[in-house]
């Protein structure tokens, strides 16, 4: 801090029994003359910090393997000859052999679905989209390759042998690399013996999809078999058959047949159970908690 000039000699400025006398116009004078004559410290120029990493610097592959950006859907493998899907807001990638054997598997099995659903309609239907999506491409859609491809020739990836090959060559060498075949086949044996030491668990009931029992119709939602049977199936209002919702809840059973499905799935079926029942617990534990949350919210 500055001192004052009008300071009176012997006195340090720490003193309490001291007080300055002089005008504060002086003091501040005095004040900026010592500083003007400091020198001053020369100035230090503002540079980036350098980068912390080379960009030539392989990266690990199993920093790789964890990045979804790069790994195909699909297979969950690091993408092989990587082509995208023109999706919307941002397109999709995949191997080029993955992609094409789900859309030649997609086309056979919805072509016939879709003629079995639509009839003459069936040429103006959508049966192949995005396997992760399922956004329909337009009408002639072929494959593309990737946008990525530049930028995946200039990422170099270390495999676990040594080997550093490029992103978009990489997964070429690891399919046949002894370390990395070696590696998965030693994690696959110790986790089938693992498994082998469990005792087999009790198979779940699927309470997600649902078959039509009045066509071969598969894999419907609760909300899609609703709008499958009022479209396609209106006309069966008072014939009996199995509600395959209510033969798949631990309450149900597959041999009672309700006098009138139609009637029985809109009355019952409008909301899905799993938001308002705990199949995990017994009946005995559910009674019990309703009864103290009953206690509880008053």
């Amino acid at each position: 801090a500055p001192t004052c000039t009008a300071r009176p000699q012997g006195l340090q400025p720490g003193r309490v029994n001291w007080r300055c006398t002089s005008r504060p116009t002086d003091c501040a004078i005095a004040s900026m003359r010592r500083s003007a004559k400091r020198p001053r410290p020369a100035p230090v120029s503002k540079q980036e910090p350098p980068d912390s990493r080379n960009k030539s610097e392989p990266l690990e592959l199993e920093v790789v393997l964890k990045e979804d950006t790069w790994s195909c859907p699909i297979c969950m493998e690091i993408a092989k000859d990587p082509v995208q899907m023109p999706c919307r807001p941002q397109p999709h990638t995949f191997c080029a052999g993955c992609l094409a054997a789900h859309l030649s598997i997609k086309a056979a099995s919805s072509a016939e679905e879709a003629r079995r659903n639509y009839g003459r309609d069936a040429a103006t239907q959508c049966t192949v989209g995005c396997p992760l999506c399922r956004q329909c491409p337009p009408a002639g859609f072929v494959p593309s390759p990737a946008s990525d491809i530049p930028a995946r020739k200039e990422i170099l990836v270390r495999c676990e042998c040594g080997a550093v090959e490029t992103l978009l060559d990489i997964r070429k060498h690891t399919d046949k690399c002894a370390t990395v075949l070696g590696t998965s086949q030693d994690v696959a044996a110790a986790a089938a013996k693992r498994l082998s030491r469990q005792p087999p668990a009790e198979p779940t009931p699927n309470r997600a999809t649902f078959s039509c029992p009045f066509c071969p119709q598969t894999h419907l939602p609760r909300a899609d078999l609703l709008q499958h049977v009022q479209a396609l199936h209106h006309n069966q209002l008072g014939r009996p058959a199995v509600c395959p919702i209510c033969a798949s809840m631990p309450w149900g059973s597959s041999s009672y047949r309700s006098p009138n499905f139609v009637q029985h799935l809109f009355l019952r079926h409008r909301f899905d159970y799993d938001e308002t029942t705990a199949f995990e617990e017994s009946e005995e534990a559910v009674l019990e908690r309703v009864i103290r949350a009953s206690m509880t919210d008053r």
